[in-house]
């Protein structure tokens, strides 16, 4: 688990490990760790801003469903 170094984030962090009984060296504290990660996933954050209301939302998904429809026919 990779998280920033707040001190609450690592209170938190020992009671998790404690009561799920992980091993103490899961949790990493560095924060260019962390930047790895928030790039690989910045995707999804552009596209959560977009959708303004949910018929905005269910269209697109509707529309990404025929796409995915048409592509497996295909093959």
């Amino acid at each position: 688990v990779i998280t920033d170094q707040a001190p609450s984030t690592k209170v938190a962090m020992a009671k998790v490990i404690k009561a799920f009984k992980l091993k103490p060296d899961c949790h990493c504290t560095s924060k260019y760790l962390n930047n790895l990660i928030e790039q690989d996933h910045r995707h999804i954050k552009v596209r959560k801003t977009r959708y303004q209301s949910i018929n905005t939302a269910k269209n697109t998904l509707k529309g990404i469903e025929c796409i995915y429809a048409r592509l497996l026919r295909k093959h």
